[in-house]
């Protein structure tokens, strides 16, 4: 347990937003980590804080979170689904949807967020919905559709980001030849 803790992060981030009040990341980190380590009312009173500090989606995001992990599923996806109402044209709404489904296992419903966060972006689009979707579809045993989410993904790179080497394209293609070697 005290391996895995987050006991020195979650001090470390709370120096850091009394420090700095005003920084609403701050906040989000704290509260990662306090979620994971299942202090769960600590971080329901640090998003009090970042309530005051943070205008967007993102709190009601962490209020579901919270909601959640409290065990309150049904209130927590009327949260979520409250922020999606209030900011329809945010990509990073549906990521985020994206993720507490692909968390819930509802794989299918997460990929259907993902595809939502990817059309509400402007370019150049970023790519950390392919690669959720990816995931998903290699969970879901279904390696031939992953590869070509991560085609589509490197096309993205290429047209929107004029990546065709790198890393940031190299990974994905031994991410693809993995999976081919799965087929």
């Amino acid at each position: 347990w005290y391996v895995s803790n987050h006991f020195d992060l979650i001090l470390f981030y709370k120096d850091f937003v009394e420090r700095s009040p005003n920084i609403g990341r701050a906040y989000m980190w704290l509260m990662d980590h306090l979620l994971d380590a299942g202090r769960i009312e600590e971080a329901a009173e640090y998003c009090k804080g970042f309530e005051k500090v943070d205008g967007t989606f993102r709190t009601p995001l962490y209020q579901g979170l919270i909601l959640w992990h409290q065990g309150n599923k049904p209130e927590a996806f009327a949260c979520w689904e409250g922020m999606r109402r209030q900011y329809p044209e945010e990509w990073m709404v549906y990521l985020s949807l994206g993720d507490v489904m692909a968390r819930s296992g509802e794989y299918e419903d997460a990929k259907t967020y993902y595809r939502q966060a990817i059309a509400c972006q402007n370019t150049p689009t970023f790519t950390d919905a392919f690669e959720s979707i990816a995931q998903v579809c290699e969970l879901q045993g279904n390696i031939q559709e992953a590869i070509a989410v991560l085609k589509e993904e490197l096309e993205v790179q290429k047209e929107q980001w004029n990546v065709t080497c790198g890393e940031t394209a190299d990974i994905i293609h031994r991410w693809i030849a993995r999976l081919e070697d799965k087929l």
